[in-house]
């Protein structure tokens, strides 16, 4: 089982799978939205309310303009999490202007007509001229003439930019202390997102009142290729073409199916201001938006707070949404769609929406058939290794939702035998197939996870906010689990029969040539004037406030990690969880694939064994009975164990994660399914851009021949190799010198005592190995690394050596030089690239610090643009590098931030024992923090000159880049240094 808010996509990269983000706003004359300025209420708030039951323990208040404030105190750090919600998202898009919320979405982030301008009496007739200026570009049908009002619309554009401030939004954010400022658009709604400090309430809000009283529509055009750049990287993920085949296939006649949250080409080659305008005025009132807050706050002052700002904006009912009845799938619906991404099957059955009463054993049943443990699909197809991967995902939506169900092939299986695979295991469940004694297992499973999402501010804030996205009262949200709990085996059984028959839709993707690749083209964009070192007089008066400032709290290793041993020679390091009964418990293991290039694959097969007691069936049924979850894995340097489970179940878990390693026995059938996966796997791999780059080109690209994925086994080596082999290695696992990480609400010699009734190695351990660790290659000589796919845009990355050795001293000028070229979207990289020139949808720049007392610091930049935008983005991004603009506004708005960063940081788990480890690794003592902390307000723009000139300026000399030979011009990168092309057997040794 997985759930997932169904297709987001948000304003900044996270992931190439994400969802698009916009927001359209109603403008009135000079592109102004027709509203008022916000005003205080006089009429009193409603007084927060609970509701009975609720796990989160929210206080739930209504102001007078109909907008609601959900707030639950999580004291986790001095921050809250904040979500703005609009319960309005793509589906509320007009059909002939697609893609409308996710651009409003990116366009709120622009400013008003107090912030984000110089002078908006000069600026907003400019900005209604761009609009009447689109409005006749979007209805021109001659290229020609399309292309002479383009080239106006650019013209106005440059000269309202010299007005403009860039990101000022962003650069608030980033003087106030907040972290992960974002937002995103999905199907149902529309949520902007920040973390900020709890002593800085007051300003954001008055800030985020500010934004939504009067958006302006500035740097329209440069913004809109954000947009493009947003498409046509999803124009490259096959996962998206048939994402969108599948949801047009359930949803025929509804605008979940009919239309997608970044829009259709067309309509983005043909952008509306007008209709922006219109969208925001309609959906974008207080009655339609939920503010959700959780973290360490008063909810009662919260609520004073929203009041006085968000609270006193003046609204207007928002248009009432009808949800069409849908015609029934009445037989299969088969869908084939083509990309260069290895084959896989979605097979998807709709279910109703999340209100309705058959969801709770819809939810049940799709736990019956995955959980992870003890599912049908879990036990008969993942445990038995019968598919190379499978998915069961259960996608409630408002309207409607479905039950999402995809699978890998196995080598020689076909895309049809899967699907009847799959089709087999929901036929067990509609004829009373199941195992009823899991009902009691499913439920406190799903409470166990339930408490560990609403242990912190950002997932009880999530938790709170799908309740919005739902469409669903919180009284009723509150209950689902509760709901589930009295769900019967009949109950399971009717809505199997009723949803689940031949009205399904499948989707086969296929390995092959997309023929209906259209990318969107790059307009003439000239690059437009950026106001850096300059703030508005809003912005001012906000920043300039005086607040209680955070007392940060210091990690102190001597206090907050706990030692003992388990016998002399393994000890273990424990930190205290006061919060909840969770336990966290890692091995780690001194031993690597630097020495045993095996061990990798003997840890794969551990999870497919059987012991002398128990079949992997009844392992995984006593884990899920326990709540425990078991991991492990390697590095080069290090194998590792982890188990988590609850206090309560402590002790059995610990018995059952050593029954499991040093008695699991001989699975031929195992290994050699596991063998033939491996290899499909690699084979698909080959065809994965992002597998390609991270895992083939970027080790390459560093370290050469001699890195972590060369070292990997030939598919002849893997195929030589015995159980016998892999056993030995498991069961010697803990004959190497150990460490054990403990987290939980035991002490660590009670932790300690427990551990040592179960744990079991030789007298004498062996000793860590030697390592013959990888090392960067020189990187100091100019070349372009090429790699050809089949691809719209192009992926740059750019290398160089920076500082030979680790130093600690450089800690603060390596943190104020991230914030200040990099620090978020009021950064001088995001803002020349992508806010002036358009050039990147998604850019990065860093200095990475090493790991180690051996390798050097390393400078690396990334760009994903447009193909035809290659040498620009290049060429911007080289010069930025190669001469950092020097703005001290935006290096006060770095150290404002970073203060803020130290000032609300609180370490909790294993974090704590991560940090004491890595930091002793490092040959360093003590935590950093308190140092950096007070050297902050010494750190000076020369400083950080220093340390550009000395760490990062002429440094990037390797330039690599993924793309389409057929779209790129090879011999313009020739510029750059000798161009090399590689290909797979370069990268991989299979």
């Amino acid at each position: 089982m997985n759930t997932t808010p169904f297709r987001l996509v948000d304003r900044a990269p996270l992931h190439p799978y994400t969802l698009s983000f916009s927001l359209p706003f109603a403008i009135s004359l000079f592109c102004l939205f027709a509203l008022s300025p916000f005003r205080l209420s006089s009429q009193p708030i409603s007084v927060g309310r609970t509701v009975a039951g609720d796990p989160a323990k929210a206080r739930l208040y209504t102001f007078k303009n109909g907008l609601q404030l959900w707030v639950s105190v999580v004291k986790d750090k001095p921050r809250v999490q904040s979500l703005i919600c609009v319960k309005a998202g793509s589906k509320n898009d007009p059909a002939d202007a697609t893609g409308l919320a996710h651009y409003l979405e990116h366009m709120v982030f622009k400013g008003t007509d107090r912030y984000g301008t110089l002078d908006p009496q000069r600026e907003l007739p400019m900005i209604a001229q761009i609009e009447a200026l689109y409005e006749q570009y979007r209805t021109t049908t001659s290229n020609e003439q399309r292309a002479a009002i383009y080239r106006q619309i650019d013209s106005v554009s440059g000269v309202a930019a010299t007005l403009a401030i860039p990101n000022e939004y962003d650069k608030v954010c980033q003087a106030l202390g907040c972290q992960g400022t974002n937002a995103f658009t999905s199907t149902d709604v529309t949520v902007y997102v920040n973390s900020v400090p709890s002593n800085q309430l007051d300003a954001y809000y008055e800030l985020e009142a500010e934004r939504f009283r009067k958006p302006v529509l500035r740097l329209f055009h440069t913004e809109l290729e954000a947009v493009y750049e947003e498409k046509n990287g999803s124009l490259d993920e096959d996962y998206s073409l048939a994402n969108d085949t599948l949801m047009a296939a359930l949803f025929p006649t509804h605008t979940y199916g009919t239309q997608s949250t970044i829009g259709t080409i067309e309509h983005l080659k043909n952008p509306s201001m007008k209709r922006i305008r219109e969208y925001y005025d309609a959906y974008y009132q207080p009655e339609n938006m939920v503010v959700v807050v959780a973290g360490d706050v008063d909810p009662d002052e919260m609520a004073r707070i929203i009041e006085r700002t968000l609270g006193s904006m003046p609204s207007k009912p928002a248009p009432k949404w009808t949800v069409n009845a849908l015609p029934p799938i009445t037989s299969p619906a088969v869908k084939t769609v083509y990309g260069p991404d290895a084959e896989w099957l979605e097979v998807a059955f709709r279910w109703p929406g999340a209100a309705h009463p058959d969801l709770p054993a819809l939810k049940m049943m799709d736990m019956l058939l995955a959980n992870g443990k003890t599912g049908l699909i879990d036990v008969n197809i993942t445990q038995k290794q019968r598919v190379l991967s499978v998915q069961c995902v259960q996608r409630p939506m408002a309207d409607y939702g479905f039950h999402h169900l995809t699978g890998r092939p196995n080598p020689g299986q076909s895309l049809e035998e899967v699907r009847d695979l799959l089709l087999s295991q929901i036929e067990l469940i509609k004829n009373g197939a199941f195992d009823t004694t899991l009902f009691e297992a499913i439920i406190r499973d799903l409470r166990k996870n339930e408490m560990e999402q609403l242990r912190k501010a950002e997932g009880r804030a999530f938790w709170i906010m799908e309740a919005v996205s739902l469409g669903l009262p919180y009284d009723e949200y509150v209950r689902s689990i509760d709901r589930m709990a009295s769900v019967t085996p009949a109950d399971v059984i009717r809505v199997a029969n009723t949803y689940y028959g031949n009205n399904y839709v499948a989707v086969f993707k296929r390995t092959g040539e997309r023929t209906d690749l259209v990318q969107v083209e790059k307009p003439n964009i000239t690059p437009v004037a950026l106001n850096r070192d300059t703030m508005s007089a809003f912005t001012q008066q906000l920043l300039s406030r005086t607040v209680r400032r955070i007392k940060p709290q210091f990690l102190d290793f001597d206090r907050d990690v706990a030692r003992d041993t388990i016998r002399k020679d393994i000890p273990i390091y424990a930190a205290k969880n006061e919060i909840d009964q969770r336990t966290d418990l890692l091995i780690s293991v001194k031993d690597g694939a630097l020495r045993d290039r095996y061990l990798d694959l003997a840890l794969d097969y551990l999870m497919y064994l059987p012991t002398s007691k128990m079949s992997v069936a009844e392992i995984a049924r006593e884990q899920y009975r326990l709540g425990m979850e078991l991991f492990a894995w390697g590095s080069d340097v290090s194998t590792s164990v982890q188990m988590m489970c609850l206090d309560e179940t402590f002790e059995e878990s610990v018995k059952l994660l050593w029954h499991k390693i040093t008695d699991c026995v001989v699975d031929e059938d195992a290994l050699t399914s596991l063998k033939e996966r491996i290899k499909k796997s690699r084979a698909d791999m080959l065809n994965d851009k992002y597998s390609i780059l991270y895992q083939g080109i970027l080790p390459y690209a560093q370290y050469g021949t001699r890195n972590t994925t060369m070292r990997e086994l030939t598919n002849a080596e893997l195929d030589a190799v015995t159980s016998k082999d892999l056993i030995d290695r498991l069961r010697r696992l803990l004959n190497v010198e150990h460490r054990v990480l403990y987290y939980g609400p035991r002490s660590v010699s009670e932790a300690a005592t427990v551990l040592r009734r179960y744990h079991r190695a030789p007298a004498t351990l062996e000793p860590e190995p030697t390592w013959d660790r990888y090392r960067y290659r020189s990187l100091d000589t100019a070349e372009v690394i090429f790699f050809d796919h089949d691809m719209v845009q192009a992926e740059v990355m750019m290398f160089g050596r920076s500082l030979p050795r680790l130093d600690s001293t450089l800690i603060l000028s390596t943190r104020m030089f991230g914030d200040y070229f990099d620090g978020g979207m009021g950064s001088i990289v995001f803002q020349t690239l992508r806010e002036s020139k358009a050039l990147a949808y998604s850019t990065s720049t860093f200095v990475r610090t090493p790991w180690d007392t051996i390798n050097p610091y390393i400078v690396q930049a990334t760009i994903g643009t447009q193909a035809d935008k290659l040498i620009d983005a290049i060429d911007g991004m080289q010069e930025l590098i190669n001469d950092m603009p020097v703005i001290p506004a935006t290096l006060e708005h770095a150290r404002e931030s970073v203060r803020q960063q130290i000032e609300t940081q609180r370490w909790e788990g294993m974090q704590i024992l991560y940090s004491y480890l890595n930091t002793f690794e490092c040959g360093i003592r003590t935590s950093q923090a308190p140092y950096l902390y007070q050297q902050l307000d010494s750190f000076t723009m020369n400083d950080l000159q220093k340390f550009y000139r000395m760490a990062v300026k002429d440094r990037c000399k390797v330039i690599v880049v993924m793309g389409s030979k057929d779209k790129l011009d090879l011999k313009a990168l020739e510029k750059y240094g000798r161009v090399r092309i590689v290909t797979k057997a370069d990268l991989f040794p299979y």
